[in-house]
């Protein structure tokens, strides 16, 4: 079960737009993280699978944390460790309701 990030949502968080930049990141990091352990993430690689800014996604993954869609574990030099905050099943339930697709 892959999200499908809309080509919408990407173009309008490469344009600036702060929510889609949150939603994209969002939709990314739910294929590589669960809520049963922290994972390493890099902004650097989000930003570069996302054609953002790595800045736009340090942004993301901070407003994401903030929220609490997002758990944070330890800092390793630019690397943060996440976990997603409810089950995988829950995070496809919250991404259908924002009208994102799941195949």
């Amino acid at each position: 079960m892959s999200p499908v990030i809309p080509p919408s949502l990407i173009e309008a968080a490469r344009s600036g737009d702060v929510r889609g930049a949150n939603l994209a990141v969002y939709i990314e990091l739910h294929e590589w993280l669960d809520a049963e352990e922290y994972r390493t993430v890099t902004a650097w690689w989000i930003a570069d699978r996302l054609k953002m800014s790595a800045r736009r996604v340090y942004q993301a993954l901070d407003k994401l944390h903030g929220c609490g869609y997002l758990a944070e574990g330890k800092k390793l030099g630019k690397a943060r460790t996440f976990r997603l905050t409810a089950p995988r099943s829950r995070a496809v339930q919250v991404l259908e309701c924002n009208g994102l697709h799941i195949s």
